[in-house]
């Protein structure tokens, strides 16, 4: 067993375990993606990620892995993309899980993920604007949205909601 030594290299999760970090990246080749780190430090790493899409062309994405990657789950922006639904309108943070436990599990890699889930999403949106309402609802997850991430931006340091 690894075991993270504290004030070392070790510290962050993708040179602790080097071979889950090739892994990843192997990954999103695999799906026709490129990407480049935008921040590598204490633990966090932050994916520029250019994810193609079926129709051509490709969406830029911001794939945020915790220092407990991969106990935790991504998170997941698209910063260009603007949906009515399953996307914080502030932060642009995709909703491609509940908050539920069991939707993220540490095994799976973030891109076979993306994969997964953004097609989902996507293809819901698709069904909506066609007013396919019933089919768009076998594919979303029946779950609530917590509102307090709305909020965020407009909240005092300090302050609860």
């Amino acid at each position: 067993m690894n075991v993270l030594k504290r004030g070392s290299d070790q510290d962050n999760w993708w040179q602790a375990y080097p071979g889950l970090y090739a892994r990843e990246l192997a990954a999103y080749e695999g799906h026709g993606a490129s990407h480049r780190p935008l921040i590598q430090q204490d633990g966090t790493l932050i994916l520029e990620v250019l994810w193609p899409m079926d129709s051509g062309g490709s969406i830029r994405l911001n794939v945020g892995y915790s220092p407990l990657h991969p106990f935790c789950r991504p998170s997941i922006s698209a910063p260009e993309l603007q949906l009515e639904r399953h996307q914080n309108p502030f932060t642009r943070d995709l909703c491609l899980l509940t908050q539920d436990s069991a939707q993220w599990y540490p095994h799976q890699m973030v891109a076979d993920f993306i994969a997964e889930r953004l097609s989902q999403v996507l293809q819901v949106m698709t069904l909506r604007r066609n007013e396919q309402w019933s089919e768009a609802a076998s594919l979303e997850e029946q779950a609530p949205d917590p509102v307090t991430p709305y909020h965020m931006h407009v909240a005092e340091d300090g302050g609860l909601f």
